[in-house]
């Protein structure tokens, strides 16, 4: 019998708006790689989500320098809204990568039309005292923190 555990860590998921900025974003700005591609029909997606889609655009990309992936999803042919969690609003979520420089990549992504909530930071107390950090906001709202070890 195996033992219940968590045995590792696969990947985070990102409801999105508009794929394809949203692949603007995470593919051609961060420098992630789709790994795959494609449609699900809405019965397929049903019995996990609880949601029942007319189909599903699913986008799995790797995050450089790890194992790590992120998929994207557009549901299509359901009612869908807008996130406007705050940082500080219970169930807001965010995802941290490790950049090795934090300002450049934010000057970049910036250019590419893309903000933040803050500009770069140093953090200044606690155990990542030293580090650069920011988060970036996605073209859905959602928050990708930028960081740097110090």
């Amino acid at each position: 019998m195996h033992e219940a555990g968590v045995a590792g860590f696969f990947h985070v998921g990102v409801t999105v708006w508009d794929m394809e900025e949203s692949l603007r974003f995470y593919r051609d700005g961060l420098g992630m790689t789709v790994l795959s591609d494609g449609i699900r029909p809405g019965p397929a997606v049903e019995p996990v989500t609880g949601v029942l889609p007319t189909d599903l655009r699913s986008v799995f990309l790797t995050v450089p320098g790890s194992s790590t992936q992120v998929e994207l999803f557009e549901y299509r042919g359901v009612d869908r809204a807008r996130s406007t969690l705050r940082p500080c609003d219970v169930g807001f979520a965010h995802m941290c990568l490790h950049i090795e420089d934090v300002v450049a990549m934010h000057a970049r992504m910036v250019e590419l039309g893309y903000g933040s909530i803050r500009p770069p930071f140093v953090v200044e107390v606690g155990p990542h005292a030293g580090a650069v950090a920011v988060y970036l906001l996605d073209p859905n709202g959602f928050s990708v923190e930028l960081f740097q070890a110090a």
